[in-house]
């Protein structure tokens, strides 16, 4: 299987909230990186920092736009959409639903080792993310 159709399939897994499938694609010492300080450390540690946003939003979604795959690096750009109906957990504490849609566009670099996930370091706008669950006010337009 190559590197782009394991990020596939993980793809796959995540829109599916399949929790088992996510943990068959990682790495035993996988790592994770996301916007805002979380890390993650070991296939289960990151199986839960992914699964952590379709707990938070139950019909949590990513349509992939843009995949390029080098060797055992495979980047994908997409937009995330769902609706905020749990606890989404953060490196400063927990938020609890808001039942506000969210949707962002987001950067996913993955590396591939084998038929495994070893790493994945995610990239999102995280104001707009609170300022979409109402965290924060909205931008007011220029005057």
């Amino acid at each position: 299987m190559s590197a782009k159709d394991l990020v596939q399939r993980g793809i796959d897994a995540f829109n599916a909230h399949d929790v088992a499938a996510l943990r068959a694609l990682t790495a035993e010492d996988c790592t994770y990186e996301a916007t805002g300080g979380v890390t993650a450390r070991g296939r289960e540690e990151c199986v839960a920092a992914t699964a952590m946003w379709f707990e938070a939003c139950s019909d949590a979604h990513a349509t992939v736009k843009q995949v390029i795959g080098e060797g055992d690096t495979v980047v994908e750009a997409g937009i995330f959409e769902g609706t905020h109906d749990g606890i989404l957990k953060t490196p400063m504490g927990d938020i609890p639903a808001t039942g506000r849609r969210i949707k962002g566009d987001y950067v996913s670099v993955n590396t591939v080792r084998g038929d495994k996930l070893a790493s994945q370091r995610l990239y999102f706008d995280r104001m707009q993310l609170a300022e979409q669950l109402g965290i924060v006010p909205a931008a007011s337009g220029a005057a």
